[in-house]
């Protein structure tokens, strides 16, 4: 009958609303030079399923960038770690969301990691090159540059700042070449790669 159907509502609505909303208790992100770690402790977690660890660009738009399923344990804190394997190039932000048994959310703080001022990275890649040889530079930091066959000969100038560079290189003889950087603070940075 409808008074059995109501009592039967009251009590899921009862059920639901005794979950506990997981506690924050520390979140850290500390960045590497080959990946960035996110470290973070809960409490009352024992009705989370699991986290999803969120990234952004511009602190307003998240994506998953993985999950971790919760620990069902009787210890009062847990803690948990996740490595996202992407260099820190620019400024990224990171975020926690846990989601309980009924589906709801909680987020943790965010947490903002920007490349070092003084590590600068130049990554170029692929080597050995076949038909593109791409050039790219930490936290945006502009150069231009120039490709020298071994016999030292320039094959390839571009006088134009950048911190990004794709470079063809299908119509280059087979051999070993060297990349010049001219950064925009006055170094000079190189590297070498083969060309098949």
């Amino acid at each position: 009958n409808y008074n059995d159907v109501s009592a039967l509502g009251a009590m899921a609505t009862v059920q639901e609303s005794s979950l506990l909303a997981v506690k924050f208790l520390s979140f850290e992100a500390s960045a590497s030079a080959n990946f960035a770690m996110l470290q973070w402790s809960v409490a009352d977690a024992r009705d989370s399923q699991f986290y999803n660890i969120e990234k952004s660009e511009d602190g307003l738009i998240y994506q998953s960038i993985g999950s971790l399923p919760s620990r069902q344990t009787l210890t009062p804190t847990q803690k948990y770690s996740f490595k996202d394997p992407t260099i820190i190039t620019r400024t990224v932000y990171y975020r926690i969301s846990s989601v309980d048994k009924a589906g709801r959310i909680n987020y943790s703080p965010v947490r903002t990691l920007q490349p070092a001022p003084g590590d600068l990275q130049i990554l170029t890649y692929p080597n050995p090159a076949t038909s593109v040889y791409y050039i790219r530079s930490t936290g945006g930091r502009l150069f231009t540059s120039e490709i020298f066959h071994s016999t030292g000969a320039v094959v390839f100038s571009s006088p134009f700042l950048t911190s990004n560079l794709s470079v063809p290189v299908s119509h280059l003889p087979c051999g070993t070449y060297v990349v010049r950087l001219n950064m925009q603070d006055g170094t000079i940075r190189t590297a070498r790669f083969l060309k098949l």
